[in-house]
């Protein structure tokens, strides 16, 4: 073969080579799956999803264990009050008067007396305020307030059972709660305020 031939010749097979090569880099690249920073990348994108996830979850567990509670703290209070209201409308007379607690007698001529004790309001058919029934739990605030025909309110509460013949009551329940994304307590309270006027007496 002619030395011109063998030189084209040999410089096509290097450029065959060559091709041959690069497709090879080309395809080993094409088929070599995801680097060490696109890994990492997925990661962190997927772990941000993840944390948004769990913060949409834990709010609104939040808010509704809020509302549970509030609710459960509200329905509480409301049996309690009404509890007292009836019994005092059809109560006679004010056996013994006291700002956080009371006896009467109600509309059978029987005894009832009300008190808070431990948080707890109680209910009982005597006047030494002792044994009786839980109406509420989480009391912690009960006053009582005493007014004549007139209106106007007793200060002295030695009078108040020949004189009372409204009596107002304000109710407090509240209860304490630890959510675990915080650990601090928090209070859900409701005060309640009615009043009651004793069947026997006219206000003027």
């Amino acid at each position: 073969m002619p030395w011109g031939d063998r030189r084209r010749a040999r410089k096509r097979f290097s450029l065959m080579e060559r091709s041959r090569q690069m497709g090879h880099i080309e395809t080993r690249k094409q088929c070599g799956g995801f680097t060490l920073a696109e890994m990492l990348v997925a990661l962190l994108v997927g772990v941000m999803v993840l944390v948004g996830i769990y913060r949409i979850f834990v709010g609104g567990l939040g808010a509704q264990t809020t509302t549970s509670l509030q609710t459960e703290v509200d329905r509480s209070a409301q049996v309690a009050m009404d509890d007292m209201i009836d019994r005092l409308r059809g109560g006679w007379t004010v056996l013994l008067a006291y700002p956080d607690r009371i006896a009467f007698t109600d509309q059978n001529g029987g005894q009832v007396c009300y008190w808070v004790d431990d948080r707890t309001l109680y209910r009982a058919a005597n006047t030494t305020f002792s044994g009786g029934v839980a109406v509420s739990p989480d009391v912690v605030g009960l006053e009582f307030t005493y007014r004549d025909r007139y209106g106007q309110e007793i200060t002295d509460l030695s009078d108040a059972p020949a004189q009372a013949v409204r009596v107002e009551v304000e109710l407090t329940v509240a209860r304490d709660a630890y959510p675990h994304q915080t650990g601090e307590a928090l209070r859900y309270s409701t005060c309640l305020k009615s009043a009651a006027r004793l069947r026997n007496k006219q206000v003027l």
